[in-house]
């Protein structure tokens, strides 16, 4: 049973640096971009859609999207 306890323990240990790491880099992202005069957004669900179908996945959302500026709109990407 202290082995249970412990694998449980250590699986949320790595869930918890897992999902600080992803955060620390997603907040490095978000200064890369607005430092260069890009917008930033955390989440694309409509991206996440087309890019979904494009590639045959579902249930799909894109993430750290950067929203640069053209001459014909905007990029995402």
């Amino acid at each position: 049973m202290p082995v249970v306890i412990m694998v449980i323990v250590v699986a949320i240990f790595v869930g918890i640096l897992g999902f600080a790491y992803e955060r620390q880099k997603s907040d490095e992202r978000r200064q890369w971009a607005e430092n260069r005069g890009f917008d930033f957004t955390e989440s694309d669900r409509d991206l996440g859609r087309q890019t979904g179908r494009l590639f045959r996945i579902g249930g799909a959302t894109a993430r750290d999207v950067l929203r640069i500026p053209t001459r014909a709109g905007e990029a995402l990407y």
